[in-house]
């Protein structure tokens, strides 16, 4: 102890390290560095993009006409404004529809929006009769409209 003691040097573990002190770039290589910031899907993500920067620099520079690999990823592109992108929209949105459970009961009151009772439901109506009234006033006034046509329209 004192001013001329020699240094004791210990490793991670608190043991007394004999010889020289390895170099700090080693000490470094040997202990794994605890990544901040970023989770498994992150640090995935930038291992990806690291790969395809790597894969893109030692293409040429030049990028001729007849690249495959450039094709099929311009044309995988979606893009606004294109007219096709919303019937393969429409069509994902139709298949995501016919999954959708529905009612599988008596046939339930017709109504002026012609919306489906939801799969849950138990084929009481429950309304005040408001619907039907309203329906039946509107055949009617169809039916007198049509009598009226033929009345007018019979001796010609």
């Amino acid at each position: 102890m004192g001013a001329g003691a020699e240094t004791v040097r210990r490793d991670e573990h608190g043991k007394k390290r004999e010889g020289p002190l390895p170099s700090a770039s080693a000490v470094q290589d040997e202990r794994p560095r605890p990544e901040w910031g970023g989770g498994l899907v992150q640090q995935r993500e930038l291992a990806e993009a690291r790969a395809r920067g790597r894969e893109m620099a030692s293409r040429p520079l030049a990028q001729y006409e007849d690249n495959a690999e450039r094709d099929s990823a311009m044309r995988g592109a979606q893009r606004w404004g294109d007219p096709m992108l919303g019937r393969v929209e429409l069509e994902d949105a139709k298949k995501k529809l016919c999954t959708r459970r529905r009612y599988n009961g008596p046939p339930p009151p017709p109504n002026r929006f012609n919306i489906e009772p939801g799969f849950e439901w138990d084929g009481v109506d429950r309304s005040n009769g408001f619907e039907a009234r309203l329906i039946r006033e509107g055949l009617q006034k169809k039916a007198s409209a049509e009598r009226a046509y033929r009345w007018a329209t019979e001796d010609m």
